[in-house]
């Protein structure tokens, strides 16, 4: 199944809706058979009708959880990653898209042994990062903190961070082909720490432009009570005009402002 602007990831769960002709036809052959099949992203995601050279080979397989068809002819799946796969070669079938599959080596779980004091360092500072990251963007829900303190398994990890992140398809997917479990974390710890720079400053310009509107709405305040005050006493305009150029001129303090 083609994938458009996503990148489906293993032990992911999420919704899809699948309703291109193709994509239908391999969910009806999955549920017919042992209910597998394999995500894989496009290259662009502009494309409606995607060949064989419009994906990228590497997906995630996955098994289906749930399936609910729609009144307007789609279906809303439920998916479930299981580990990577890769594309070997393309099998005709005249439904849509075929292929044989090959797993992606590594495995999708860590074994006793296979982390090192290096390898345990960077996943620690992706943890970190990605934590950080929950915290400054509010598209992320909190509740990944808790889910992460719970992980153990670095392998799970990597994917559960590298699925979450708001990046491009592209940036991804370089995740998704990772050739080892330290390459994938040395990306993630790359990413993070441009993504929190973005977000900070990000941060840092809402505030500015926060105080500038504080600032402005103070000042119409405080123009709106000279006005009310002019009117109470019925003072002249002239007089008006320079007791309000008077009063803006002195450097109040901020709570008098």
């Amino acid at each position: 199944v083609a994938l458009r602007d996503l990148v489906f990831f293993p032990y992911m769960v999420l919704p899809l809706l699948i309703g291109r002709a193709p994509s239908v036809a391999a969910l009806e052959e999955a549920e017919s058979g042992d209910s597998l099949l394999l995500l894989v992203a496009q290259r662009d995601a502009d494309i409606l009708d995607p060949l064989e050279e419009d994906l990228y080979r590497t997906g995630t397989i996955t098994r289906v959880i749930q399936k609910t068809d729609l009144p307007d002819g789609t279906s809303r799946v439920v998916m479930e990653g299981l580990g990577r796969g890769r594309i070997q070669e393309f099998i005709p079938w005249g439904r849509g898209l075929r292929a044989s599959i090959g797993l992606v080596e590594g495995g999708e779980k860590e074994r006793p042994g296979d982390i090192d004091p290096d390898l345990e360092a960077v996943a620690r500072g992706a943890r970190r990062l990605f934590e950080e990251y929950i915290l400054l963007n509010e598209r992320i829900p909190q509740e990944l903190t808790g889910t992460m303190a719970s992980i153990q398994d670095r392998v799970r990890l990597a994917h559960l961070i590298s699925g979450h992140i708001l990046v491009s398809s592209g940036e991804k997917q370089e995740l998704l082909e990772s050739p080892s479990l330290g390459d994938q974390y040395r990306i993630l710890q790359e990413v993070l720490v441009r993504e929190l720079e973005i977000l900070r400053i990000e941060e840092k310009l809402d505030e500015q432009i926060q105080r500038q509107m504080d600032t402005g709405r103070k000042h119409l305040y405080l123009q709106e009570q000279l006005k009310a005050i002019h009117k109470e006493l019925g003072s002249s305009d002239g007089e008006w005009s320079e007791l309000e150029a008077t009063i803006l001129e002195i450097p109040l303090p901020g709570p008098a402002r």
